[in-house]
């Protein structure tokens, strides 16, 4: 009887192993010493911390991969959501609040980018996204130049884009496409 209860568990914590819910050796070692190291899964082991989170953002920005700014709620549920999956630290996560950063995260739960929410998007952002919005054909037909103009103005006002890029946009006949909800879907032509 007592040898068969010894190897139900083993089984099961091998079983339990090979479905990726933990590690054989710190299976089969007592409560306290897994909890002393940290279990396999453990937020702290995981967790993305504040300098590389920081460094994230810089490069984000660099790489022109925040292309259109989210509300501060939506910013705040991605932090609340990366810190509560154990995607990003406590240092991470307070820093994001106090200084309007959020972590992009994917579909499979990956931080791919550190962004600034409700910021304008920059001259490189802009260009950016026009080049990409061309070359995926989001842009089927231009408005005219009256309408173009139109359209800067209300990115400009609203905070979208930063001056630089308005000045771009006049001079190079490109214009944001500005979905209801106040944010930039691509950047178009002119005609």
């Amino acid at each position: 009887m007592k040898n068969r209860g010894i190897s139900s568990a083993v089984w099961l914590g091998i079983t339990l192993c090979a479905l990726g819910h933990g590690d054989v050796a710190k299976a089969s070692e007592p409560a306290e010493q897994r909890e002393a190291q940290g279990a396999v899964g453990d937020m702290r082991q995981t967790s993305m911390g504040l300098s590389q989170f920081q460094s994230l953002a810089v490069l984000s920005d660099q790489a022109g991969r925040c292309v259109q700014g989210i509300s501060a709620q939506e910013a705040a549920m991605e932090l609340d959501y990366g810190y509560s999956m154990g995607l990003i630290s406590y240092d991470a996560f307070t820093w994001g609040h106090y200084n309007d950063y959020y972590p992009v995260i994917d579909r499979r739960n990956n931080v791919v980018a550190v962004c600034k929410f409700g910021a304008s998007m920059s001259l490189a952002q802009f260009q950016a996204l026009a080049a990409s919005s061309d070359q995926a054909g989001r842009c089927v037909h231009g408005i005219g130049n009256l309408e173009c103009v139109a359209e800067l103005d209300y990115g400009l006002s609203v905070d979208l884009i930063t001056l630089a890029a308005y000045h771009w946009g006049i001079s190079s006949g490109y214009y944001p496409v500005i979905d209801r909800y106040n944010r930039i879907q691509a950047v178009c032509g002119c005609w």
